[in-house]
């Protein structure tokens, strides 16, 4: 598609004998987003709001009046279904042309004739199966090289789209996904889409490119040739003197005196404005003038007008205009030295180091996302301050500043741009340099840690004596050597004098009393400029402390015959089963295999029982459960979670004794009495409203299932080794409080089930299970927090709770971990460390020991999100003892001897290369096993001296007293809740059995307000 004249484009609307659109989801509301069918047509009516309406009418507007746009649509159903093009789509597009070239002329969308169709919209039908994959809104270049139209066309660029194309986002996208046909990149960043990054990242502004929004910036459209030359003014200004020249003429020149020189003022127009073929132009400033591609300072006058007609949030969250006032652009727009691409890029840049970004005079505080209809702006401001406005200025010293990276040594370019005059049709700044603050650029650096200790998966932040740059050109990168052995380090960042190195390692490489040195090479570093010549760092090396709360490792290593295919394993925790060993399940594809952990040699497995899954296949272990006799109950998802299927597993029979489809079923949790299972879910059923259906599934003789459900109100469960705890809750606007918690045994539910219940799940026995009259024991919290997970022993409970929940500003900014005796009295607790950390799951060994595990998210590398941290309490006190970072997927478990075992992935061979020991005989890279680690004991008993000689319970911290008895009720309740307390409960090693479906189970009902409190506050930064 040519950017300057007619363009005549197609749009296909697709669908698949399995994938058909919604009711809305029209031809013509896909051609009313192209807008015209043909040159100088009007446009069909369509949803989308200005200045989105419609493709033709956004790029008349933003070429100022240069690209005249026009496209037909047409439907197709193609021969297959839709996973039969997944491995290459373009076969689609060449199915659905061939077959739309029997019929129809498609020269004519050949616009300027060059062979090539001007640009194909492909809209199919389907689910968005998400960014980066293959069904999703994206741009591409074809390779097919067939011809159509007797060889005259072929296919060039096509654009997919996933959005239903009545929504207005629909003509957004395609907007977006048009300038790529005309060869501009993205100008968001891609960890921001997988999660990894800052929502202030890429431009760090509204644009087309960045969030959909808004006109495309002035140097995309001087990329593009939309920018006249008389509407361009450049200003060079440098240690000889300040230019001024419009469209080859020079307007004016000043020599400098002593580095110095006067300022000169240059006017601008409406960069935007209701007048589609005007534009007020740009202002181009740098050192030197070297066209486009290179680096410069960008700036326009940007109003609320035209397809500029944006928005933005006050603190109170009113909407206003966009004011008028200078957006200037920072722009690194040097080719790669083929010249095919861009050297620098938003994509997969940093900020300070990327194509294109906003010197936002706002820079230094928190921004909202501005979502998709609002302008990201600063946390907290009624006035939008991400322009320059009269008598603000940007300049050498400040921040953000006109240095390049932000950096004055590598960056300088003493410049000064001021606003003069804003708010007007016009705007006026002045432009200056002076060289007063260039730096000294020295040969030396230091590098000083700012943390303490850190452990084998931490980020390693130091301070350096001098702003510096990473050095992409040398390729170099950071060594940690632990106690001789040398593990290299690829994610190294700066931003100005902070360095950030990511170390991620398994356990074992590092023990408390390591020895440890982090060494930078020589050159890795860029200290400082003088002209061509690039100043490079010594080589420095640092000596760094273990962190000495880290559980110290007995042994760790791979297991045998458990190669998998995927990123991340599919397994089950470990769980402790009835004859005291230790198994956890693996599934993937056709098979599912139980493993048995040799407990004299817990480095093997003593047993691996494949299992053969004839239907179907199965992609995770949503859930195992042991059963007594040898048997297990364990639950699979394939992909996409289409469908959820539950397994009787007979271990010595190696077989599937009896299955059922659990796919009606939200938010499981799952417990035993014998073979039967007990199954807690979301109730969505009319009668009765909400609470939870509770399952009672029962094998027959004959091998089939039966299932009786009934039903209680309470809706916020967590399941435990034997007992389902249901929290009461009550909530008064953000305020969320867990009144009590009431513990009902298995045993005591699957009998009430399978005397009441029915066999319809969607209505289930209505009548209500109350607390007092079925619990074992009831614990009165009264607390704005909400129980996340729990675990019980013989000789009491542990439990964690959620951070304080009351209103959207209100914050303690940790959960809490409390444990209980068996008569609800509460004896200790503790709030957890503030550690970026979710909690999934707990467990209690024999001695005591509460180990609580919390998924973490540490740096940006690749795979982080896998991560998890378990951390060992005091039986007594709760006092934090040592601490385990894994890459593990549930929970792990204890040993007969009070050690712990973690299962899952391998940190170093899978953190994409980070950590990775230098190649060695001694210490090869083995390929994708599940991993082991196992601790030196922890859970042992204490000494008579480390038994504490006062008992008594320590003060609480939050808002209410969590003990036996309720303050609001008789002395009846609390004899009762004694007595059912005092029942005895037969474990063998313990664990959290509803480990990480527990949490779904919590978040998704009690903290669906918390979610409400979290958009409002994402909205405010």
């Amino acid at each position: 598609m040519a950017s300057v004249g007619a363009a005549h484009v197609l749009g296909l609307r697709i669908t698949f004998p399995d994938h058909q659109f919604e009711e809305n989801d029209t031809l013509d509301a896909l051609q009313s987003i192209i807008g015209s069918k043909t040159q100088n047509a009007a446009a069909p009516a369509g949803t989308s709001p200005f200045p989105y309406e419609s493709l033709s009418a956004y790029y008349y507007r933003t070429s100022y009046g240069k690209l005249s746009l026009a496209g037909e649509t047409f439907d197709y159903a193609t021969k297959y279904e839709r996973d039969y093009y997944t491995n290459n789509p373009e076969s689609l597009v060449a199915e659905a042309l061939a077959a739309l070239d029997e019929s129809e002329d498609l020269s004519r969308f050949d616009a300027n004739e060059d062979g090539k169709l001007d640009a194909v919209y492909v809209h199919f039908a389907g689910p968005d199966t998400g960014w980066g994959s293959v069904w999703w809104s994206n741009e591409s270049t074809a390779s097919d090289p067939t011809l159509y139209e007797d060889g005259s066309v072929r296919l060039w660029n096509m654009v997919l789209l996933a959005e239903n194309s009545s929504n207005s986002w629909a003509a957004r996208t395609i907007i977006h996904e048009t300038v790529h046909v005309l060869g501009l990149p993205d100008y968001y960043s891609a960890r921001s889409q997988t999660g990894q990054g800052s929502d202030h990242s890429g431009i760090l502004t509204f644009d087309m490119m960045m969030q959909n929004m808004g006109d495309h910036n002035g140097y995309s459209k001087w990329l593009v040739g939309w920018l006249p030359e008389e509407k361009i003014t450049r200003i060079v200004a440098n240690e000889d003197g300040i230019s001024v020249t419009r469209n080859g003429e020079v307007l004016e020149h000043h020599d400098a005196v002593d580095g110095d020189t006067p300022s000169v003022d240059a006017t601008l127009g409406a960069y935007a404005g209701d007048d589609a073929s005007e534009t007020g132009g740009i202002i181009v400033v740098s050192n030197q003038d070297t066209g486009m591609f290179s680096s410069l300072y960008l700036v326009e006058y940007d109003r609320y007008a035209g397809n500029q007609s944006v928005r933005y949030l006050d603190a109170a969250l009113a909407e206003h205009e966009l004011p008028s006032g200078f957006r200037v652009f920072r722009v690194r727009g040097e080719l790669t030295d083929d010249g095919s691409d861009y050297a620098n890029s938003n994509l997969y840049g940093t900020v300070h180091s990327q194509l294109i970004e906003l010197v936002d005079p706002d820079m230094d505080k928190a921004h909202t996302t501005g979502g998709i209809d609002y302008a990201p702006s600063a946390v907290g401001e009624d006035a939008y301050g991400c322009m320059l406005f009269e008598e603000s200025a940007i300049t050498p010293q400040g921040y953000p500043s006109t240095n390049f990276f932000e950096n004055a040594s590598i960056g300088f370019t003493g410049l000064t741009i001021a606003a003069k005059d804003t708010g007007g049709e016009t705007g006026t700044i002045s432009v200056s340099y002076s060289d007063d603050s260039k730096p000294e650029i020295s040969g030396e650096l230091a590098l000083t840690p700012t943390f303490e200790s850190f452990s084998n998966a931490s980020v390693l932040t130091l301070r350096a004596s001098t702003p510096i740059l990473k050095a992409t050109e040398e390729m170099q990168q950071a060594q940690l050597v632990i106690d001789g052995s040398t593990y290299m380090l690829p994610f190294t960042t700066v931003k100005g004098d902070t360095v950030s190195t990511e170390c991620f390692l398994d356990p074992e490489a590092l023990s408390p009393s390591s020895r440890c040195e982090l060494v930078y090479p020589a050159g890795m570093f860029v200290l400082g400029k003088t002209g061509d010549e690039t100043l490079l760092s010594p080589e420095v090396r640092i000596p760094l402390q273990a962190d000495s709360s880290m559980a110290k490792i007995a042994s760790a290593g791979l297991y045998a015959n458990t190669a998998y295919e995927s990123t991340t394993p599919s397994v089950s925790g470990v769980l402790s089963c009835p004859d005291g060993n230790l198994r956890f399940v693996q599934a993937g594809g056709d098979k599912l295999t139980v493993h048995t952990i040799d407990q004299n040699n817990p480095g093997h497995l003593s047993s691996s029982t494949s299992i053969p899954v004839s239907e179907g296949g199965m992609d995770e272990v949503v859930k195992a459960l042991p059963l007594e006799n040898n048997h297990m109950f364990v639950v699979t998802r394939s992909a996409g979670y289409p469908s959820t299927t539950g397994l009787w597993i007979d271990l010595e029979a190696k077989a599937i004794a009896s299955k059922i489809n659990l796919s009606g079923m939200d938010f499981w949790a799952f417990g035993a009495r014998g073979s039967e299972i007990v199954v807690a879910s979301r109730h969505y059923g009319d009668n009765p409203v909400g609470g939870t259906t509770l399952s009672l599934l029962s094998q027959n003789e004959d091998g089939s299932v039966s299932a009786k459900h009934a039903w209680t109100s309470s809706a916020e469960f967590i399941a435990t080794q034997n007992h389902l705890l249901f929290s009461q809750i009550s909530r008064e606007g953000y305020a969320v409080e867990t009144e009590s918690i009431a513990a009902f045994s298995f045993d005591d539910l699957a009998r009430h089930i399978a005397s009441v219940g029915t066999e319809d799940f969607e209505n289930p026995f209505p009548e209500d299970m109350r607390p007092e009259e079925y619990a074992d024991t009831v614990f009165y919290i009264n607390m704005q927090r909400v129980l996340l997970s729990a675990a019980e022993s013989s000789d009491g409970y542990a439990m964690v709770f959620s951070d304080i929940l009351q209103d959207e500003e209100s914050s303690s900014g940790s959960e809490l971990l409390i444990s209980f005796g068996n008569d609800a009295t509460k004896r200790a607790e503790v709030q957890l460390p503030l550690d970026n950390s979710s909690n999934s799951g707990v467990s209690i060994g024999r001695n005591g020991c509460v180990a609580v595990r919390s998924s973490i998210s540490i740096g940006t590398a690749q795979g982080t999100q896998g991560l998890a941290k378990t951390v060992f309490y005091d039986s007594e006190t709760l006092e934090a003892k040592q601490s385990l970072i894994a890459a593990t997927t549930a929970i792990g478990s204890w040993t007969s001897d009070g050690s712990w075992i973690d299962i899952g992935r391998s940190i170093t061979n899978t953190m994409n290369g980070a950590g990775s020991p230098l190649g060695n005989e001694s210490n090869p890279i083995e390929g994708p096993l599940i991993h082991y680690v196992l601790t030196e004991p922890i859970d042992t008993p204490k000494t008579d001296s480390e038994i504490p000689q006062d008992p008594s319970t320590p003060p609480s911290v939050d808002e209410g007293q969590s003990q036996g008895t309720d303050p609001d009720t008789n002395d009846a309740r609390s004899d009762e809740a004694a007595k059912h307390g005092s029942l005895e409960k037969q474990f063998a090693q313990t664990g959290d059995i509803g480990a990480s479906l527990a949490i779904l189970a919590v978040i998704a009902g009690v903290l669906a307000l918390h979610a409400v409190r979290t958009a409002l506050r994402t909205v405010r930064k």
